[in-house]
């Protein structure tokens, strides 16, 4: 059986890099470096198969992230 990954976005501030080191290693199907990030780098989407071990946090299938990623905060500015 396949399990469809989960996405979930984090808010940088409110961890420390050891807190999200151990997130990337437990829960994420990415490590850091492939997560998603907004335009300022306050927030990142990460792609889970384990959104249970995140409770505290909303989850988004695939349809609804690929709607917030068009939101301006998600687009990646033009490189020149």
């Amino acid at each position: 059986m396949t399990i469809s990954p989960q996405y979930i976005i984090l808010t940088l501030a409110n961890y420390t890099t050891e807190q999200l080191s151990v997130i990337s290693e437990q829960c994420c199907t990415t490590q850091i470096k492939y997560w998603r990030y907004n335009n300022d780098k306050t927030k990142c989407i990460v792609s889970t198969t384990s959104p249970s071990l995140l409770t505290n946090h909303t989850s988004y299938n695939s349809i609804e992230i690929s709607k917030i990623v068009l939101r301006e905060e998600w687009l990646a500015e033009e490189v020149y």
